[in-house]
């Protein structure tokens, strides 16, 4: 049997009270750990727990047993093995409901970087020394992009040690963090061909059914599939068939199917199976993932489905619709104010400018472009082009100037194209759910007011910081 909730709960406790006792500077100042003995146990569970962390069946006992190696790094000292502790341990922490918990999540996280630094002179680079899972809540308090060269980096390093397991973990952050953080698809979609083919390669096959949800996702967005609709058929899910997937094997990776092609069917504007995928996921758990960007994009769009649907329901269905809007409004509001979760601010923007669509009576033009606008801008000077042009898609449908409902249709043209959804463009013009005349516009003075912002780091840091402060007050 797995070990009790209760006792899990305990443990968590008492490591949240003997961090809080200790400096960040005491912990990177601690001595070598020397015992030989207790050097090889926490090898052994970083080489067990590596593998078995998010998808054992006993989580019970992995995250006593994620404690239990950071208790001895406390009592006894650091080793090399030490920063892997402390990114195993940042996942048994989490939990983004308490902010004692999500914090002390955040910062074990860092020190896990910390740490792989201090070894920094044993090796050229002090990467290796710290796994993915450690690059992961970084996501919190830096913008996404920040993720994609390390995770990439952590990969290629542990291919030449032969390290497996570890560079098909840094693939996985690598290939989703890339995709949420709104850089071009084309680059993307390369790279997913050669990891896959190369995690088949080797034997990895659990692996390549967890990325392919995505892998498709990207071939129907960029244009690269017969039918950007269909999920289910296509160059990625060849693999399944010769897996046999859905056969005696069970159905590995269905619920992530599920979730990538919500976002397919909002993006494509095809409200009705947007539906079907929402009923699907609603009711389900993520687990793991509630770390992880995909869970704060699945509420996202499920507020941007139940905003919808609200628009156009009426008495008790647009009632309970209204109530879906409050509960998943309510998340991502204490994700950017409470968290300060810099990724998500344009996000929860967009979701406000939509909201205001649902009041009656319905405001003017002004009133929505200047609700709109917000969220495109900053959702562009951080590269996130995808919601810039998911912003002005649906600025487009609010606003009720024929020229304006163009401008903003053009820009989101525009947006999707930087981003390299090719087939998403192509879908929305065959359907005439893009404005007729935007596919032939170039609008310059949008490119310069809008694309024109270069994706920057600090600057991404700086506008949310101040943008938050303005949402609290």
């Amino acid at each position: 049997k797995d070990i009790s909730g209760k006792v899990v709960a305990n443990k968590r406790k008492h490591i949240l009270t003997r961090l809080s006792q200790v400096t960040d500077q005491r912990i990177l100042e601690l001595p070598s750990l020397v015992e030989k003995q207790r050097i090889r146990v926490l090898q052994i569970l970083v080489h067990v727990l590596s593998n078995v962390q998010y998808f054992s069946k006993y989580q019970g006992l992995t995250k006593v047993s994620q404690f239990r190696m950071l208790e001895i790094i406390l009592d006894h000292g650091i080793c090399k093995w030490a920063p892997r502790c402390f990114s195993f341990a940042s996942y048994a922490l989490f939990d983004d409901s308490d902010a004692a918990f999500f914090d002390a999540s955040i910062r074990v996280a860092n020190l896990a970087i910390e740490l792989a630094k201090r070894f920094q002179n044993r090796s050229k680079n002090w990467k290796q020394f710290v796994t993915a899972d450690a690059l992961v809540y970084r996501h919190w308090t830096q913008p996404l992009v920040a993720n994609v060269d390390p995770s990439l980096y952590l990969y290629e390093q542990f291919l030449k040690q032969g390290k497996l397991d570890d560079a098909f973990q840094s693939v996985a952050l690598y290939i989703y963090t890339y995709y949420f953080a709104g850089l071009h698809l084309q680059p993307l979609l390369k790279d997913m061909k050669a990891m896959c083919a190369l995690q088949w390669q080797y034997g990895s096959k659990l692996r390549v059914l967890h990325m392919l949800p995505l892998f498709q996702l990207v071939m129907n967005l960029s244009g690269q599939s017969n039918d950007i609709l269909d999920m289910y058929n296509g160059e990625a899910m060849d693999y399944r068939n010769m897996i046999g997937w859905g056969d005696d094997k069970g159905r590995c990776g269905e619920v992530a199917q599920w979730s990538y092609s919500l976002h397919l069917y909002v993006y494509c504007e095809e409200w009705g199976k947007a539906n079907e995928m929402y009923d699907k996921l609603i009711n389900e758990d993520i687990g793991f993932l509630r770390s992880f960007p995909m869970w704060h994009c699945r509420i996202f769009f499920f507020a941007l489905v139940a905003m919808h649907n609200a628009s156009t329901s009426k008495g008790l269905k647009r009632h309970k619709w209204n109530k879906a809007i409050e509960k998943h409004m309510k998340l991502m509001r204490m994700w950017v104010l409470e968290r300060k979760a810099i990724n998500l601010v344009h996000k929860l923007q967009l979701l406000n400018a939509v909201q205001l669509t649902l009041k009656r009576p319905y405001p003017k033009d002004e009133i929505l472009m200047a609700a709109f606008d917000k969220a495109i801008l900053v959702a562009s000077r951080a590269g996130f082009f995808q919601d810039a042009a998911l912003a002005a898609a649906h600025a487009a449908r609010a606003v009720e100037k024929p020229m304006t409902k163009l401008d903003y249709a053009t820009f989101a043209q525009q947006a999707y194209n930087k981003w390299g959804a090719l087939g998403v463009v192509r879908h929305l013009a065959e359907n005439e759910l893009l404005h007729r005349e935007a596919a032939d516009q170039s609008d310059p003075h949008l490119s310069s007011k809008f694309m024109g912002a270069l994706r920057s780091k600090d600057r991404l840091r700086e506008s949310s910081s101040r943008i938050i402060s303005e949402l609290q007050r």
